[in-house]
């Protein structure tokens, strides 16, 4: 994740578009990835890091039961004050 954002630091976009899949969660059967829900928060964080608009564009998971669990956890990083 720390790559990837410092990749888009060089770029500089001028507007993030994010695709958020929840089916990198570590409990969704289709996952290669296994993140945890406080790691949709932290990816959140780092996104708004950037101090770039942000259209985020929200993908679904075979886990139906945390998605808006995981769904939650990336808005509150997304809008924290930190």
């Amino acid at each position: 994740m720390d790559k990837s954002i410092e990749i888009v630091k060089l770029f500089n976009p001028d507007v993030i578009v994010h695709v958020l899949r929840f089916d990198v969660y570590k409990d969704d059967p289709q996952a290669k990835c296994h993140v945890s829900t406080q790691g949709f928060k932290t990816l959140a964080t780092k996104v708004k890091s950037l101090n770039k608009p942000v259209i985020i564009l929200v993908e679904g998971s075979y886990c139906i039961e945390k998605l808006n669990e995981n769904l939650q956890a990336f808005l509150s990083g997304l809008i924290s004050k930190d």
